[in-house]
């Protein structure tokens, strides 16, 4: 009787033992008693691997802390790299952008493209007269240019008319738009400092810059916008107004039989079509386009045709996104000091598309994510010549078409 009782409180305590010893370190495993182990051995062996579950605690411990002070370290540096960079003294720029040599390289791609396929100067008739010029600097450079519309044609007036001295250097920053407009499109013929029709130029310049002796300076210049983005602002600026725009509202007539308001091609004004209700959207528009109307205005007009590009023998090909970097290498070719030049465009880009509260704001890719593929590979068979005269790279969405 004495022995049942006391094995039984012995399979008792072992019982709580084990469960104490489980609650304590669940990751050490206990091995299962031999069955003449005794208390005293239990307990012993309790101890004994109990020391070993901290030791090998205390060695994964210090592993966690060596490793954290690695990554705490690791970041305390980062902080001290964008300290430095947040600096401006101290701020490392990857990559710069060279005007010259970026000029350098659309100007080899527009002498590869027009290889083969100038035209003779006698057969272009520069339907687009009332954007092309010719004038001569105040450093003595005779001058051919191109004003695209849409593509800072308003910052390039007043910068040329500023290298030929029709505008005083002193007004360089306030020329309001009917003031270089007059010295562009309203020049009288006697009158040296502004600029001229095609028709006006002098007989040996009118070969871009062929056949010319070694002291006669010229140069045939040309400002370019990414083209569906100057697609954009010609809808945004001609075609998504009201008021004033009806000359442009009759030139885009037909694109309304397309749209779920043909009625709108009716109205009289596009003050009266406007206050109508009726909006062109840019998905109509530029399906219009791309059915054949490309040529209906200069806004749009691809810049190799508006400008007769292949023909101009160009000197000089800027981008409008980089205008102001671009016209410091125009003042050198046209041999002007830069300190000629604007500080500010704003006041001569007051009609500017970006001011039209009624277009929405919104990425360039967003304006085409919906045109069915149809209509983005028309555009691209359009535009393709631009981009790769001009210089600029055909967005995915357009070259994958």
């Amino acid at each position: 009787m004495f022995q049942k009782v006391l094995l039984s409180g012995i399979v008792l305590v072992f019982i709580f033992s084990c469960g104490y010893y489980i609650g304590v370190s669940q990751n050490t495993r206990l091995e299962p008693l031999p069955h003449s182990a005794t208390i005293e051995e239990f307990k012993a062996d309790y101890v004994r691997k109990e020391i070993a579950s901290m030791r090998n605690a205390s060695s994964k411990e210090d592993e966690i802390l060596e490793k954290i002070s690695k990554e705490l370290n690791s970041e305390k540096v980062l902080e001290d790299q964008n300290g430095a960079s947040e600096n401006p003294k101290e701020v490392i720029v990857e990559e710069t952008y060279d005007a010259k040599k970026e000029i350098e390289k659309r100007l080899e791609g527009y002498n590869k493209y027009c290889e083969g396929r100038r035209r003779s100067l006698i057969g272009v008739s520069f339907i687009t007269g009332y954007i092309s010029r010719y004038g001569v600097s105040v450093g003595d450079v005779h001058f051919w240019t191109c004003f695209l519309p849409k593509a800072a044609s308003s910052s390039l007036s007043v910068t040329t008319l500023l290298a030929t001295g029709f505008l005083p250097v002193e007004t360089k920053n306030s020329v309001a738009t009917e003031t270089w407009d007059k010295g562009r499109n309203s020049c009288p013929t006697t009158q040296s400092n502004c600029l001229h029709k095609y028709s006006e130029m002098p007989q040996k310049y009118r070969y871009m810059g062929a056949n010319l002796k070694p002291n006669d300076k010229f140069a045939s210049i040309i400002v370019g916008r990414e083209p569906m983005s100057r697609l954009v602002s010609a809808w945004k600026d001609k075609i998504y107004r009201g008021s004033d725009r009806t000359f442009y509202y009759r030139k885009v007539k037909t694109a309304w039989s397309q749209t779920k308001m043909p009625q709108c091609a009716n109205h009289p004004t596009s003050e009266a079509a406007w206050e109508a209700g009726c909006r062109l959207e840019f998905k109509d528009f530029v399906s219009w386009v791309a059915r054949g109307n490309q040529a209906a205005d200069e806004h749009w007009r691809p810049a190799g045709d508006v400008c007769a590009m292949c023909s101009m023998n160009l000197s000089f090909i800027a981008h409008s996104e980089h205008y102001g970097e671009d016209a410091q290498v125009l003042a050198e070719l046209l041999n002007i000091p830069k300190s000629y030049l604007p500080d500010d465009y704003s006041k001569s880009n007051e009609h500017a598309a970006a001011l039209n509260k009624n277009a929405k704001m919104a990425a360039l890719d967003e304006f085409f994510v919906d045109l069915p593929r149809e209509t983005l590979r028309s555009l691209k068979k359009i535009y393709e010549p631009d981009y790769l005269m001009l210089g600029y790279e055909m967005p995915s969405w357009l070259a994958n078409a």
